[in-house]
């Protein structure tokens, strides 16, 4: 469901193998120490092999994404959404503020919510719109207002292009 919608915003290639393991709250703060309110995660590896020259011929990238356990199917697929598009941000090499890029992260976590418009959905908006985090919240408010101008495919470019200062 998750890269269905996320490809029909314009996410092309993610790749559909990216291991999930769901963990309970003590051991995503393991995880990620000082956030007590994670509920994802995403790790990303890199590993090459060189040849006797010193030349790489071999390069691999591996991700693996975290959910907090126990959770409603859609609080789950937006969380996923959200890690999703870090896995996109790692494929594509894109480093940005942790504003930016959870802002940006936060927008397909809020598509999720979109697609469903029901109490809790709705509910969920809201908490996103008022959330003081820095990162998520502010974040997300500043990028939302850049996709309302915008809209997927000019963001998704800005953001390729390394231009998502453009938001600001």
């Amino acid at each position: 469901r998750v890269l269905k919608l996320l490809k029909e915003l314009g996410f092309e290639n993610l790749p559909n193998d990216v291991p999930i393991s769901l963990k309970n709250r003590n051991e995503l703060k393991i995880l990620m120490p000082g956030n007590t309110m994670v509920s994802g995660l995403t790790n990303s590896s890199y590993s090459y092999q060189k040849d006797f020259y010193g030349n790489i011929i071999d390069e691999k990238n591996d991700y693996e994404i975290f959910i907090l356990d126990k959770l409603p199917a859609i609080d789950f697929d937006s969380i996923l959404a959200h890690e999703y598009l870090h896995v996109w941000l790692y494929m594509n090499k894109l480093e940005y503020s942790s504003q930016i890029t959870e802002g940006f992260c936060n927008l397909a976590k809020a598509e999720v919510y979109k697609k469903k418009t029901d109490k809790h959905s709705l509910i969920q908006l809201d908490k996103m719109n008022d959330d003081p985090d820095p990162n998520y919240g502010q974040g997300y408010r500043i990028i939302n207002k850049c996709m309302d101008r915008y809209g997927w495919a000019k963001i998704i470019k800005l953001f390729k292009n390394k231009q998502a200062h453009n938001c600001y």
